[in-house]
């Protein structure tokens, strides 16, 4: 925003109390769209009851909320450029009131439809609907000359990725494990030859996921990164981490 003049004082006031709420309200829902994830995972499954899913999902979604990057990070990752919203206004000024109400109308958007969602008990991915939000709205507001569409494309591009990959990945480890365990589900012996490399592995893919992504901004598991995972590679430490969790999990039935 370099070079837009402040705007007016009713319009900043006016600006400023509606983001303020439309974030509050939005940052409800995303947290309850996420625990409505997990609570639906494991109540189906039906590895948990109802309460103690619902108990697990607050949990967290708080750890999540407390640890996770941001989210709006990815409108930071050069969607569109504010400063480039063409001159058809009449002023600085106008433009710069162009450019927060296509940041404010993504909140209220984004609000709804994570309400909607979550109201229907339906999965969606907030970053996915950032994308798309901030990309309808500064070519609505903007023109769709402002949007940059190469870097833009490149997020949607490893959002599709990511679906087609873990879907792919999850249908061939289900298989995998199905095939493995068989019949064998409620076997004390057949959860003690399986139940080590199959949680595991779940956990020792989470944990790497969690310290590479979802916490990588704490100055702890930054150090963790340089010192550890920069130093033996991924593979090995997921190795570690697999086979540790193994043998915790096979001691402990």
């Amino acid at each position: 925003m370099t070079g837009f003049p402040w705007p007016d004082t009713a319009f900043l006031w006016a600006a400023l109390l509606l983001a303020v709420a439309m974030l509050a309200w939005d940052t409800v829902e995303v947290g309850r769209n996420d625990a409505a994830n997990l609570v639906n995972a494991a109540y189906g499954a039906r590895i948990l009851t109802r309460e103690r899913a619902v108990v697990l999902a607050g949990i967290g979604a708080l750890l999540g909320a407390t640890f996770s990057s941001a989210v709006i990070e990815t409108a930071r990752q050069g969607i569109f450029d504010p400063a480039a919203i063409p001159p058809r206004f009449d002023s600085p000024a106008e433009a710069l009131h162009a450019a927060l109400a296509i940041y404010i109308g993504v909140y209220i958007v984004d609000t709804v439809l994570l309400y909607g969602y979550s109201a229907f008990g339906m999965p969606v991915s907030t970053t996915a609907c950032l994308v798309f939000e901030l990309l309808g709205a500064a070519t609505a507001v903007g023109s769709p000359a402002i949007v940059k569409w190469p870097e833009a494309g490149t997020v949607v591009l490893a959002i599709v990725c990511s679906i087609l990959v873990s879907a792919a990945a999850a249908f061939i480890a289900q298989r995998a494990i199905r095939g493995a365990i068989g019949d064998g589900g409620d076997r004390l012996a057949t959860l003690l030859l399986h139940g080590g490399w199959v949680g595991g592995g779940m956990l020792a893919g989470l944990t790497y996921f969690m310290l590479m992504k979802g916490m990588k901004a704490i100055p702890f598991v930054k150090s963790l990164n340089q010192e550890v995972i920069a130093v033996y590679g991924p593979g090995l430490v997921i190795l570690a981490l697999w086979v540790g969790y193994a043998v915790v999990i096979h001691a402990c039935p």
